[in-house]
């Protein structure tokens, strides 16, 4: 089962139930579900899906949203330097044999200083 799978059908059992807290916002299993929906229906069509974006609640919507499209999540770090974004973006545009099985990329730098997904 895919996450974001387990996720919708927990939402659909308990749909009051606070799904996510991020300092004074609070949203619902619902509401979330209905966010990470609309979402996905405004179009993520790439395999690869970039979120650059700090931690928050639409941080959390995009990588869902995402996940909802069938594609894998790839979050960046919204502190990164341009050259280093400019890397990822060009990494993650390089074919790849297969992810059917990835739901998320993370690129870490390591002790090289250089970031690897």
């Amino acid at each position: 089962m895919r996450v974001e799978e387990a996720f919708f059908r927990h939402a659909a059992r308990r749909p009051r139930h606070a799904a996510l807290v991020c300092g004074s916002q609070c949203l619902s299993s619902s509401d979330l579900e209905k966010r990470i929906r609309a979402r996905q229906r405004g179009g993520l069509d790439r395999r690869r899906v970039p979120v650059q974006l700090p931690n928050g609640i639409e941080f959390v919507v995009e990588i869902y949203a995402a996940w909802a499209c069938g594609a894998v999540a790839v979050p960046i770090n919204p502190r990164l330097a341009p050259p280093e974004v400019q890397f990822i973006l060009d990494d993650l545009a390089a074919p790849v044999a297969s992810e059917a099985q990835d739901c998320v990329i993370l690129y870490t730098s390591g002790t090289t200083g250089r970031a690897k997904g």
